[in-house]
C-alpha cells in the first residue's frame, strides 16, 4: 500500500518536477556539465557491465547468501583496520560477488576468496607505499591462509574475471550523485550541521551496511545509491525531497517502480537492528585442529613403534603410513575445482 501511495505522489508531482528540470537545464555551469558527463559515462558502463547476482539460501556445497554476507562484513572490518579508502572496500566487494557468481565456491574457501579480492582491490586503488606485503596482510587479517594460497587464489580470480577489475561500482555513483545534488541544491550543505565530507561519510557507512546484505545485489548500483539518497533527502528536506529525487531519477533513467521497490527495501534494512551473519567454518581454525590431530597421531604412532620394538614386531605392517596423501592447500583444491568437474561456470542470462 505504501508503494502505491508513493507512486501516486510521484505522478502528482511530475508537472512541478518538469519546471525544476527546465530551470536546472538552462542554468548549467561548467562544473555541472562535467558532473552530468561523468554520470552519463558511469551509466553507460553500468549498462554494459552489470549483471544481477543471486545466492542460495541453503546448501553445504556452495557459498550461501548468509555466508556471503558474513564475508562482506568481515571485509568491512578488515578495511577499517587497514584504514583503506571506501573505494578499495567497494571494489573488493564487487570482485568477490562477481567471482562467487562466476564459480560455485565451497564455503571452506570463502576466507581465501575474500582476502584475495581485498588484496587485489588494495593493489588497484591504494598507493603502493600504503599496501602491505602479502605476509603482513595474511597475518593481520587472520584469514588462516598462507602467502602462496593467497597468490594462487589471486591468479584464479583474475583468470575467471578476464583480468577486468575496474567495473563501475556503488561508490562511483555515490560520489557522482552526491556532488550533483550539492550543485543542484546548495541548501543541502546547511542541513544537519554537517560538512559535505561528513555527509558523504555518513552515506558511505549506510551504503556499506546495505552492501552487507545479498538481497540488494539484484539492484543496479545506481538504483541502490539513488534510493539511499532519496531516503536521506526525505529526512532532511521533507518539503522538496520528492522533486529532487525525480530530477535524479530522470538523469539516471531509472524506472519508478524499481526505484520505489528498492527504496522500501533500503528503509526496512536501515531501520532494522543489524545482526552479524553467522560465519562459515573458519579455515584457520580447521587448519589448527587438523595440525593438532596430526601431532596427536604422530605421538600415538611413536608410542606404538616403541612398544613394537620391545616385542620385536618391527616387521609387522612396516609401511602402513607410506601411502598417506598430504592435504592440498585451499587455493590448490579450488583451482582443481575450477578446472575440473565440481565447479560449473554459470551462463549469463
Amino acid at each position: 500500500m505504501r508503494i502505491a501511495r508513493v507512486l501516486v505522489r510521484f505522478q502528482v508531482v511530475l508537472f512541478r518536477e518538469d519546471i525544476l528540470w527546465l530551470k536546472m537545464k538552462f542554468n548549467l555551469g561548467v562544473g555541472d556539465e562535467q558532473l552530468l558527463q561523468l554520470l552519463s559515462d558511469l551509466l553507460k558502463k553500468d549498462r554494459q557491465q552489470w549483471k544481477a547476482k543471486f545466492f542460495r539460501r541453503h546448501g553445504d556445497t556452495n557459498v550461501t547468501g548468509c555466508q556471503r554476507d558474513w564475508a562482506a562484513s568481515w571485509l568491512v572490518s578488515i578495511n577499517r583496520n587497514f584504514q583503506f579508502t571506501p573505494e578499495t572496500l567497494s571494489l573488493a566487494l564487487s570482485l568477490m560477488d562477481r567471482f562467487l557468481n562466476s564459480v560455485k565456491v565451497p564455503p571452506k574457501y570463502l576466507h581465501c576468496v575474500g582476502i584475495s579480492c581485498f588484496f587485489l582491490a588494495a593493489k588497484t586503488m591504494e598507493e603502493d607505499e600504503v599496501v602491505p606485503n602479502t605476509q603482513i596482510l595474511a597475518a593481520e587479517s587472520q584469514c588462516g591462509c598462507s602467502v602462496s594460497e593467497i597468490l594462487r587464489m589471486e591468479r584464479e580470480i583474475l583468470s575467471k574475471l578476464d583480468w577486468n577489475l575496474r567495473h563501475v561500482h556503488h561508490i562511483d555513483f555515490l560520489h557522482a550523485l552526491h556532488a550533483l545534488l550539492l550543485s543542484m541544491y546548495p541548501q543541502y550543505l546547511c542541513l544537519g550541521n554537517m560538512t559535505p565530507s561528513r555527509q558523504l561519510s555518513t552515506l558511505t557507512s549506510k551504503l556499506f551496511r546495505l552492501l552487507c546484505s545479498h538481497k540488494f545485489m539484484v539492484f543496479r548500483p545506481c538504483v541502490l545509491v539513488l534510493s539511499l539518497l532519496s531516503l536521506e533527502l526525505e529526512t532532511y528536506v521533507p518539503q522538496s525531497w520528492l522533486q529532487l529525487t525525480m530530477i535524479l531519477q530522470r538523469l539516471t533513467e531509472i524506472p519508478t517502480e524499481q526505484l520505489v521497490h528498492c527504496r522500501e527495501e533500503c528503509s526496512r534494512q536501515l531501520s532494522a537492528k543489524f545482526h552479524l551473519p553467522k560465519p562459515p567454518v573458519l579455515y584457520a581454525r580447521r587448519k589448527r585442529v587438523c595440525m593438532k590431530r596430526r601431532v596427536e597421531q604422530i605421538e600415538v604412532d611413536e608410542i606404538y613403534d616403541c612398544i613394537k620394538h620391545l616385542y620385536n614386531e618391527d616387521d609387522l605392517a612396516k609401511s602402513k603410513s607410506s601411502d598417506k596423501v598430504l592435504p592440498l592447500s585451499c587455493s590448490t583444491e579450488l583451482r582443481q575445482c575450477v578446472d575440473d568437474v565440481p565447479v560449473q561456470t554459470i551462463a549469463a542470462t
